[in-house]
């Protein structure tokens, strides 16, 4: 084995996140929940569902698609605020606001 590249064994990777869970007092952190967390927070941070799907090695993408069901949930209750076109009418009305303020100076 390359010195560069070593592997941790599954008896090291429990160790350590007994000792995380200890220590931050986190009852639920196992393996596969940083992988879905991970699976998930890559697809909401506008990522692609099949370059998720090569890094967590799945031969399909049924398995992919449970990640980004929750991730196009977070997604469509964001939507109001990643729109484009509601952004445009929020700076419409930004303007039409500094609009009237500007004439309410102006007639003071």
């Amino acid at each position: 084995m390359d010195k560069n590249k070593r592997h941790m064994s599954d008896n090291s990777i429990k160790m350590i996140l007994a000792r995380l869970r200890r220590k931050t007092k986190i009852e639920r952190l196992h393996p596969h929940i940083l992988r879905h967390t991970f699976a998930t927070n890559y697809l909401i941070n506008g990522s692609d569902i099949f370059l998720l799907q090569q890094i967590l090695g799945h031969t399909s993408l049924d398995m992919v698609r449970r990640y980004s069901h929750l991730a196009s949930s977070f997604i469509i209750a964001n939507h109001k605020r990643l729109s484009p076109l509601d952004q445009i009418q929020r700076k419409n009305i930004i303007i039409e606001l500094k609009t009237c303020l500007d004439i309410l100076n102006y007639i003071k």
